[in-house]
């Protein structure tokens, strides 16, 4: 059977239409020229908390001293000088 062209338009019902970026309500929470409000909006405190954990658990082990810590706050400082 040859086939033949169709004209006309395709259907659009199974089309999702989405523009890149974080949503409007996202995007609200995120500080204008303010890198770690950027930051914050990826990484809440629940993950930054179990990536202290991880990083003190780390030094611990790597230097074997049991002592060492890091606060939230230093790490939120290293990890802005090591995106600078």
């Amino acid at each position: 059977m040859p086939s033949e062209a169709v004209c006309g338009r395709s259907q659009q019902q199974s089309i999702i239409r989405t523009r890149a970026g974080p949503t409007a309500i996202a995007a609200a929470d995120i500080i204008y020229n303010n890198p770690l409000s950027s930051f914050c909006f990826f990484f809440n405190e629940p993950m930054q908390r179990n990536i202290q954990k991880c990083t003190i658990a780390e030094a611990h082990r790597v230097s074997g001293d049991p002592h060492w810590k890091i606060s939230l706050d230093e790490l939120e400082k290293f990890v802005g000088l090591i995106v600078a």
